[in-house]
């Protein structure tokens, strides 16, 4: 479990870093006289670090939760 929760830890991470970068892109190419070609690489560079992560949250979690699932016991029926 320690695994998924180090995973998920970095996934985050790299998500709101991909936001913050596609913002401070995006205001730069609103404002500035930047170069069009490297800023939408630079903006898609950001939205594939984004997706990816967002993707491997996704799955993180689904595997995450099965293993925890497999792992508690099942309840007890109440006594009659």
């Amino acid at each position: 479990m320690r695994f998924f929760a180090v995973i998920n830890r970095v996934c985050y991470t790299v998500c709101i870093a991909s936001i913050v970068v596609g913002a401070c892109v995006a205001y730069i190419g609103i404002w500035s006289t930047m170069d069009q070609d490297l800023m939408w690489r630079a903006l898609g560079s950001a939205f594939v670090a984004f997706a990816a992560c967002t993707l491997t949250l996704a799955v993180n979690n689904m595997v995450g939760s099965r293993a925890y699932l497999d792992r508690v016991p099942p309840a007890c029926d109440p006594p009659a």
